[in-house]
């Protein structure tokens, strides 16, 4: 079965998409400019990676998109009707004006296409036939031209440049599918190609045709991209590989054309096929191809791939700069466009192209997918670069797929960087060590020493590649552990050790190796003498360092001494090894810990914190925690602006200047995902919303905006008891995770004031184990405003605010507008509960300018009366006029509020317009408002 058969049937003619294995995340993006009259750009950003924009978000289906030539709208095929009809709206993203349907009957009407001047869409439709026939819509009156009869199983149309014909796919019984013309005036039809194909696409000036075409007789999947010259009816292919290729559609320079192809095994069965997620590609093309003698000498040229195997990307089409597909990258199917360049940016240089792959590949949490595509990009774009740069892309991408559970596309990576650049001696040897960790992992145990053998000649082969040696010896290391000989492990760790000693990371796993052995025979001494060796050998080796600091405080003190035993020892730490890397500033953060945590001493462990920020600042983790460790003190005492300070501190000394694409990534899939549910949720729909959030949860569980979702979902259908139980489930499988304790103390407060109690302590437990996440510290603000407001205790609104306050700073708004807004206004209305208008002002402003709408007119119409207020008081009396006013029409309007309530509400807001009318000597106005 070739790929249209497997896409159309197992997808847009049966049932759609929604079936498959999606899997679901998304990279964050930006876009390019488009030529005048068509789209509008979108802003570019400095990220080196670029944004997609969802062009449609229905709950429906939306697929097969086709751009008019002005670039100005976009035909596709949706089901929201009920079936699969033509529909139409704006290419640009920018305009949020409704789709429009064009067509509207109980049978299926898919692959739309544009005739040159815009007037008419050829589209293929089973309302006379269920196999599929060609027809022909005037997008102005909606006429319709039916263009082929039943006797065949026609798809696909294309409309030639000139206007004058149309060609597409025609399977009669028992041949493949062909291209076929059909002259539009005439209605004659001609047959094109006679060895197969299907999906045709015309180029831009009309003298070529690309492609999909099957290679039978091959189990692999086989379709590549092919192009048929017309003048001469002579047929070259254009892609070739173990790969699905089709979807083919010609850049509007007519130099380039854009495809889907198969080419990752996403689905981890191992092999290659149509069940995987597609990815979109762009490969160059010239009447070269056709040049028998020069393209025997020079073959066609590698494809560069555009967007990631992470999502299914299927229909591209490129227009004026813009790459416009069909994605579920926000768990539905849907239009997108993002610039032509795709997923990561061209950079001009192959060293700032390979820094750019780099740092994707450094992206936490990962993105494997979007980092292979940077690291493929480097290799694609550079192919005559520096041989030892486009080796180590290889490499790294060959560690990506073994880190992705697929061995064979990790040995296909291996196998292409030792044949296309043996001169990069040392990657090469690092491959061919890779090659034999896969093999044995591939193989039966008993070739665990055929592979040992193996890597002892990749070393001596290798023998002046230092870092080839050293981590030829680690495998052997490892390997000689599976088989419990202790003693040749040891052996091939020391030989790391004399042999590579400025191959620092693998001296450093060495040791920690070799500690680990000496670990199981119970030899402390040794044990403490290999975490030390680290440490004082290899400081530069942060990761393996850490690692052997915490293991020998573990070490040095005994979990069963008592806390002043610990402090003790600690102390002795800090004093013998204050020359060592990491270890004293470690245990000096433990002191302080234990002060206050099994002491309750909060004085003196603030000192003892205060003591490793100024003893050790070259150990700036170290520090950072200690900071933190204050700033919890200093919370737990109510003493807000030292908290903030700390706060502030870390933030100052830690925010990552280089990470910007993994925030926007991170961020944009969150917002997507969540703005979907929040969607679904307003539209009535609690079950198709826990769907949706549920799916976020399982994408990552401390997601927190996801629960507080699912959690209103269960509140909607009356299940808040069961999600409680579900949480005590989590918090026993996960004592450790601050989401667990947080989401039920959460989840408790849906039971009612009588839970109060509880949620608080289960978010204090939360707090215990993670203070640094603002819906911990906004929640437990809530309840805090709750026990004062509902339950009438007092002294909680000073608490209500400080956690609100420190919600806020931990809050990003530009991460979390939406979440920034909300607790600007609950920092505001403490205030003003308070009395304090000045700072309520301040706050309530700041709530104003941040442009994020309210949800509903209730709160949105209270914000304006206190802003009015809060203005008011600070003798702001223009301002506060306008807010009041404002406020007065909203709850004018309101209709869910009874009449007596309204006209009550309505008098307290005209008091204070009054008074601030009479503070302008506007005594008339102040009369009647007063009135």
């Amino acid at each position: 079965m070739h790929i249209m058969d497997t896409l159309h049937t197992r997808t847009f003619r049966a049932s759609g998409l929604k079936h498959l294995a999606l899997v679901l995340s998304l990279a964050a993006f930006s876009c390019t400019t488009m030529s005048p009259g068509g789209a509008k750009p979108i802003a570019k950003t400095e990220s080196a990676v670029n944004v997609a924009v969802q062009l449609t978000t229905s709950t429906a289906e939306d697929s097969m998109g086709a751009v008019s030539r002005d670039g100005r709208w976009i035909v596709f095929v949706s089901d929201r009707s009920g079936n699969k009809d033509l529909w139409l709206k704006p290419a640009d993203a920018r305009d949020s004006s409704p789709a429009r349907q064009l067509t509207d009957h109980t049978a299926t009407d898919t692959t739309p296409c544009w005739s040159p001047n815009g007037k008419k869409i050829a589209f293929v439709s089973t309302r006379n036939d269920a196999k599929g026939d060609i027809f022909v819509l005037t997008v102005s009156s909606g006429a319709l031209e039916r263009l082929t009869d039943s006797d065949t199983a026609d798809d696909h149309p294309t409309w030639s440049p000139d206007g004058k014909d149309i060609v597409f796919t025609v399977t009669k019984r028992g041949e493949p599918a062909n291209l076929w013309q059909v002259n539009l005036k005439t209605k004659a039809k001609a047959q094109l190609t006679q060895k197969g194909g299907y999906d045709a696409a015309f180029s831009p000036d009309g003298r070529y045709l690309c492609f999909t075409s099957s290679r039978t007789g091959q189990t692999s999947p086989t379709d590549h991209i092919a192009i048929l010259r017309l003048r001469d009816r002579r047929e070259a292919t254009l892609t070739q590989g173990p790969f699905a290729d089709g979807f083919a559609s010609w850049a509007d320079d007519g130099q380039s054309i854009v495809f889907t192809r198969f080419a990752d095994d996403t689905n981890g069965d191992d092999r290659l096929s149509t069940e995987d997620n597609p990815s979109l590609w762009r490969v160059a093309f010239s009447d070269f191809l056709f040049d028998t003698l020069a393209s025997a000498v020079s073959p066609p040229p590698e494809p560069l791939q555009l967007a990631s195997s992470r999502f299914y990307h299927i229909f591209p089409q490129q227009k004026a700069g813009q790459l416009y597909f069909t994605s579920n990258r926000n768990n539905n199917i849907d239009l997108w466009v993002m610039p032509a360049e795709g997923d990561v940016s061209s950079l001009p240089t192959l060293a700032e192209q390979f820094k750019l792959a780099r740092k994707l590949n450094q992206a936490r949490p990962p993105d494997p997918y979007l980092a292979i595509v940077g690291f493929r990009n480097v290799v694609q774009r550079f192919p005559a670069g520096d041989k030892a740069t486009l080796a180590e892309a290889r490499y790294e991408t060959g560690r990506i797929f073994e880190g992705l559970k697929n061995p064979r596309q990790a040995l296909d990576e291996y196998s292409a960087l030792t044949a296309a650049y043996p001169e990069a001696k040392k990657f090469c040897g690092l491959a061919e060590v890779a090659v034999a960790r896969i093999q044995v992992d591939l193989k039966a145990a008993d070739a665990v020493k055929t592979t040992i053998k193996s890597l002892e000649s990749v070393a001596a082969k290798y023998a002046g590649e230092p870092a080839v040696g050293a981590a030829a010896h680690l495998e052997m290391g490892r390997l000689y552990e599976t088989l419990k000989d202790n003693v040749s492990a040891v052996n091939a760790y020391q030989t790391i050790l004399k042999t590579y000693p400025k191959q620092s990371s693998d001296c450093a796993q060495a040791i920690l190796r070799k500690a680990a052995i000496y670990k199981a025979f119970g030899d402390e001494a040794a044990l403490l003498d290999a975490y030390l060796a680290v440490l004082k050998d290899y400081p530069g080796e942060r990761e393996w360092g850490r690692q052997a600091a915490e293991s020998a405080l573990d070490l040095i003190v005994k979990a069963d001494l008592a806390p002043q035993e610990k402090i003790a020892k600690l102390r002795q730490v800090v004093e013998k090894y204050k020359d060592v890397a990491i270890l004293p500033a470690m245990a000096q953060n433990r002191i302080a810990a234990l002060h206050y945590t099994d002491l309750t001493e909060s004085a003196q462990a603030k000192r003892e914190y205060q003591k490793t920020i100024d003893s050790f600042p070259k150990e700036p983790e170290q520090v950072a925690r200690a900071r933190f460790g204050l700033a919890r003190i200093f919370y737990d005492e109510q003493n807000y602006e030292k908290t903030l300070e700390q706060y502030g501190q870390v933030e100052a000394a830690h925010r990552p200047a280089d990470d910007e694409i993994y925030r926007l990534a991170r961020r944009a899939f969150i917002r997507r995902t969540l703005q979907k549910g929040d969607r679904e949720l307003r539209q009535r729909d609690p079950r198709l919303a826990l769907k949706t959030y549920r799916k976020l949860i399982d994408y990552d569980y401390q997601i927190l905006e996801a629960h507080r979702g699912a959690m209103r979902c269960y509140a909607m259908l009356r299940e808040e008891k069961k999600v409680v139980d579900a949480y005590k489930r989590d918090v026993a499988q996960q004592p450790d995770n601050y989401a667990t304790h947080y989401c039920l103390g959460l989840a408790r407060t849906y039971l009612g004031t009588g839970h109060y109690d509880r949620a608080a302590r289960d978010i204090r437990k939360a707090l215990d184990i993670n203070s640094q996440v603002s819906y911990l510290h906004q929640t437990l603000g809530w309840i805090y405003e709750q026990k004062e407001v509902a339950l009438k205790q007092k002294g909680w609104l000073e608490r209500s605010l400080e956690e609100y306050l420190v919600a806020l700073v931990l809050t990003d708004e530009r991460d979390n507008p939406e979440g920034a807004a909300d607790l600007l206004l609950n920092v505001g209305n403490g205030f003003y509960n308070l009395g304090n208008f000045k700072k309520a002002y301040e706050y309530y402003r700041r709530r104003l300018a941040s442009g994020i709408p309210f949800d509903q007119e209730k709160t949105e119409a209270l914000f304006y009366q206190h802003l009015g207020e809060a203005a008011l008081d600070q003798e702001d009396y223009a301002e506060a006029e306008k807010h009041l006013a404002k406020a007065l029409s909203i709850v004018q309007a309101l209709r869910d509020v009874k009449k007596e309530d309204s006209l009550s509400w309505q008098a307290k807001i005209a008091d204070s317009l009054g008074l601030c009318y009479q503070e302008h000597k506007r005594h008339a106005d102040a009369a009647k408002a007063f009135r």
